[in-house]
């Protein structure tokens, strides 16, 4: 799972969208099996960063509240160079949309459940 989520990262890097978005979500799926909160988090912050490039800055952001609230739970999840990034991703979101409006998608994030979060992630796999 872990493996998939680096592919993503790569192929968003890269600017393969289509593809990191597959490999972010295949993570998901497998972690959520797993009951890992710590690797979905990951997932989450990598669908964060892509919905960002593919400009979509609400999507982003309410991505980013509900990695917000995983991380208020199992305290720091990333490593150094993935915090910088997301840490660059939010405050260029937040840039983007205005503190109202970010404000407003990271909280509505934020309040969902996990279960939630990961049956829309997979339902937009499947539209």
């Amino acid at each position: 799972a872990f493996s998939l989520f680096h592919l993503g990262r790569i192929a968003r890097l890269q600017g393969n969208y289509p593809l990191a978005s597959q490999h972010y979500t295949e993570a998901i799926k497998l972690f959520w099996r797993l009951g890992d909160r710590r690797g979905i988090g990951y997932s989450l912050s990598g669908l964060a960063c892509l919905a960002l490039a593919q400009e979509e800055p609400q999507k982003a952001a309410h991505l980013f509240g509900v990695f917000d609230s995983i991380r208020s739970d199992l305290g720091a999840l990333l490593e150094e160079i993935l915090q910088k990034e997301y840490d660059r991703a939010k405050t260029v979101t937040r840039e983007l949309l205005g503190e109202d409006k970010y404000q407003t998608a990271w909280s509505a994030g934020g309040k969902m459940s996990l279960a939630q979060t990961v049956d829309n992630i997979l339902k937009e796999e499947n539209s």
